[in-house]
C-alpha cells in the first residue's frame, strides 16, 4: 500500500512540472502507437505445477494535445489521452491423476484486455527534426478477473523513452515503456511487470502555424 502512494505521488508530481505554466498549445492530433513487449515474471518453477505470462502486443489510438512548438535546442511537452488492448498468452502447467498415472498437462489462454491511458513527456529537439522525451503514462486496466489468472492492481505506472524524427506533417517515434507495478499473480507466479517497444505515428490536425 505505502509503494502503491509513493507511486501515485510521483506521477502526481510529474504530471504537475512537466508542462509549465507558460506552455500553450501549439498543435493538437491524432496518435497511434503499437508494438511488442514482455511480462517480466517472477517464476516458482520448483514443481511441475507452474504458471507464466508472455506479453504479445499492445496497440492504442489517442489524441495528442503539444505545448511549444518543437525547435532546435528547445523543450515542447506532450500530453495524449488514448485507449487500447494489451494482449497476452497465460500458460499453465499442472499434474493430474488418470488411468492410475500421473499425467502433466499443459494449456495456454489467450487474452486482450481494453485499456485506457493518460501520458506525458517533456521532449528536447537534439536539433531541428530530431527529439527526445521522458515522461510518464498512467494506464488503467479495465478487466479485472480472468479464470486462470488475476490482476493484482488495475493500475500501471510505465515509464516512457522515446526519440523521434519529425517528417512535416507527420511524427515517426519509437516508444519504450517500463512498468512499474506488478500486475499479475497466482499461486506459482508472483508478479509481472509490463516492458513494451512500440512504434508512434503522431498527425497533427492543427498546427500554430496553420491547419494541417
Amino acid at each position: 500500500m505505502i509503494m502503491k502512494k509513493a507511486i501515485l505521488f510521483f506521477t502526481c508530481m510529474l504530471f504537475i512540472s512537466i508542462i509549465p505554466l507558460s506552455a500553450q498549445i501549439v498543435q493538437h492530433g491524432l496518435v497511434l502507437n503499437g508494438g511488442i513487449g514482455q511480462a517480466k515474471s517472477k517464476l516458482d518453477r520448483s514443481n511441475a505445477e507452474w504458471e507464466d505470462i508472455t506479453y504479445e502486443f499492445g496497440a492504442s489510438v489517442g489524441y495528442r494535445l503539444r505545448f511549444n512548438m518543437p525547435a532546435a535546442r528547445s523543450f515542447h511537452y506532450d500530453l495524449d489521452v488514448s485507449a487500447g488492448t494489451k494482449a497476452k498468452n497465460f500458460y499453465e502447467n499442472y499434474t493430474t491423476i488418470h488411468d492410475g498415472g500421473i499425467h502433466t498437462v499443459g494449456q495456454r489462454s489467450f487474452s486482450t484486455d481494453p485499456v485506457i491511458s493518460i501520458g506525458a513527456t517533456a521532449n528536447y529537439s537534439l536539433v531541428k527534426k530530431i527529439s527526445v522525451g521522458l515522461g510518464v503514462e498512467p494506464t488503467y486496466f479495465f478487466v479485472k478477473n480472468r479464470y486462470l489468472y488475476e490482476y493484482k492492481t488495475n493500475v500501471d505506472v510505465p515509464i516512457v523513452a522515446k526519440i523521434v524524427y519529425n517528417l512535416k506533417f507527420v511524427e515517426i517515434g519509437i516508444i519504450g515503456k517500463y512498468g512499474l507495478v506488478n500486475l499479475f499473480e497466482t499461486e506459482h507466479l508472483k508478479s509481472g511487470k509490463i516492458r513494451e517497444v512500440q512504434l508512434s505515428v503522431f498527425i497533427p490536425f492543427y498546427s500554430s502555424h496553420g491547419k494541417k
